[in-house]
């Protein structure tokens, strides 16, 4: 039988995935280009460009699990000097990712992605816990605490379907651990902030009251351009006091508190 008439292997999903990412990296590496008015400009300078650009998109957002594989990749396109620099370093991309685990270790990647990101970020995590993150600014006696799901990836839910409700579990720890080993050890800590979309709804607002938290408002441009400045929905503040805090979590039922949480989530995910 002719090899054009041989069935052909239909590509696994890992496989689908790897393709469809080289394809958005070719695309992506155009659209640089052509956003530093560089595709006219020499294979040499566009390679130059290209791997300062990854590396500042790296220290701002975390591409790379490990600062050493994004300085590797950067040196090894600083010095291409070949025809097809879209495709050498859409491969080069794929490559570093693969080895990372984005495609065989999905969830283990998110959570290295999410510790590398906070750490950029300056905020710190307690170990194992990958939903909860905080921040401490002595200067203005104010620390900031974060929620994120580490296992949505583009929108898709890299688990078993239920991450929404291990994360939340993962915080609730998180802030109870932020409470006994972080705010009861710094004395100058007199009020804990949180912004989020999800404050826009009225449940996680009065479950948050709960937790000694009350609502600023929404938050002003400038604080959006700054922090959220790819979010279309609104961006609402809370604010505890250290008091206020520090009681909600000495009397807080951490059974009962978690399934009034899961109730909440549930609530906000049947009306999406």
């Amino acid at each position: 039988m002719p090899d054009s008439e041989r069935p052909q292997a239909i590509p696994n999903a890992e496989e689908q995935e790897k393709n469809a990412d080289l394809q958005r990296f070719r695309s992506g590496v155009l659209t640089v280009l052509g956003g530093l008015n560089l595709l006219q400009a020499t294979g040499s300078e566009q390679a130059s460009a290209l791997a300062r650009y990854l590396k500042e998109a790296d220290r701002d957002s975390a591409i790379a699990t490990d600062e050493k594989d994004i300085d590797e990749l950067s040196d090894d396109l600083s010095s291409y000097t070949g025809a097809n620099l879209p495709e050498y370093a859409a491969q080069r991309i794929l490559a570093m990712l693969d080895k990372e685990g984005r495609y065989s270790d999905k969830k283990q990647y998110q959570e290295k992605i999410a510790v590398r990101k906070n750490a950029l970020r300056g905020f710190k995590m307690f170990p194992g816990n990958f939903a909860f993150s905080y921040g401490f600014e002595p200067k203005m006696k104010m620390a900031h605490i974060h929620l994120t799901n580490p296992y949505i990836e583009k929108g898709h839910d890299v688990t078993s379907g239920a991450s929404g409700v291990a994360a939340l579990r993962m915080f609730l720890k998180g802030l109870k651990q932020f409470a006994d080993e972080v705010v009861t050890q710094n004395p100058d800590m007199e009020t804990i902030t949180a912004t989020s979309v999800i404050l826009s709804r009225p449940e996680f607002v009065s479950f948050l009251e709960k937790l000694g938290f009350g609502n600023t408002g929404e938050m002003d441009a400038e604080f959006r351009k700054r922090h959220f400045k790819d979010e279309k929905r609104p961006v609402m503040g809370t604010v505890a006091t250290r008091e206020s805090f520090l009681a909600a979590m000495k009397d807080m039922d951490f059974k009962k508190l978690q399934a009034e949480a899961l109730k909440v989530l549930r609530a906000a995910k049947s009306e999406d």
